[in-house]
């Protein structure tokens, strides 16, 4: 069934969760109960809804998949601050492990740092040669070029005590952000629909490359959703305040 199948499943878990979320607002021993329990009734009701879905017309995931792509912009929002919580926990990690004499923890920090810049730079030299016959494509990679260099320019100034963002907000952190905006650039040209701007548009090894990236940085989003409150002496940094 293809797109269709996808569509269908995410319908019937947005429902559940909605559902699930109305059970658990009166926080009593009742929503304990659904919230905590009942996993193979859950699991039987998902499956038997999933399958009863085939039977709804195509016509209505027409306009449900348009609700999907204007829901998917809170989710980036969502998505880019917890990452950015991601890099500023790591980095305030490791900061603090180094302060402690850990040459470990320093090589790490100026390793990564190296290396996801040096990731982003060749990853903006394909994007030149893959959608170099295309306006926007040139336009949006020049963009994202300019905030890359804009943002380690900022990190960098803290060593002239010029501070603009906040003092954790290193080359570490910037090089693991401006990652995450390289992806959405690559993966907003990667998707475009027309073949004289987007010449990988029927690039299988592109469509596999977009979906481990983005599962990957999926991942670390689901992780760092579940441990945000798992810690409550380290609540003020895990907010960005």
């Amino acid at each position: 069934m293809g797109t269709s199948a996808v569509l269908r499943a995410s319908l019937i878990l947005f429902i559940y969760h909605i559902v699930i979320l109305i059970s658990l607002i009166p926080r009593g021993k009742c929503s304990s109960i659904v919230h905590d329990g009942w996993f193979t009734f859950k699991f039987l009701l998902l499956f038997g809804s999933f399958i009863a879905s085939f039977w709804m017309p195509n016509s209505f995931f027409v306009g449900w998949a348009e609700f999907c792509r204007a829901g998917s912009i809170l989710y980036l929002m969502i998505q880019g601050y917890f990452l950015l919580n991601f890099a500023y926990l790591w980095n305030d990690k490791l900061a603090d492990a180094a302060t402690q004499g850990s040459c470990y923890a320093n090589f790490l920090l100026c390793g990564w740092s190296i290396i996801l810049a040096s990731i982003c730079i060749v990853w903006f030299v394909f994007q030149f040669i893959w959608f170099s016959g295309c306006a926007i494509g040139i336009a949006i990679t020049i963009i994202t070029v300019l905030f890359f260099i804009f943002f380690y320019i900022i990190s960098l100034l803290k060593l002239c005590d010029v501070k603009v963002f906040r003092p954790n907000a290193t080359v570490f952190v910037v090089g693991f952000s401006t990652l995450y905006v390289v992806y959405l650039s690559w993966a907003s040209l990667a998707s475009h629909p027309s073949k004289e701007c987007n010449a990988l548009i029927d690039s299988k090894p592109n469509t596999y490359m977009q979906m481990i990236v983005g599962g990957i940085f999926t991942l670390i989003n689901i992780w760092c959703i579940g441990i945000a409150s798992s810690e409550p002496a380290a609540k003020e940094k895990t907010s960005m305040g």
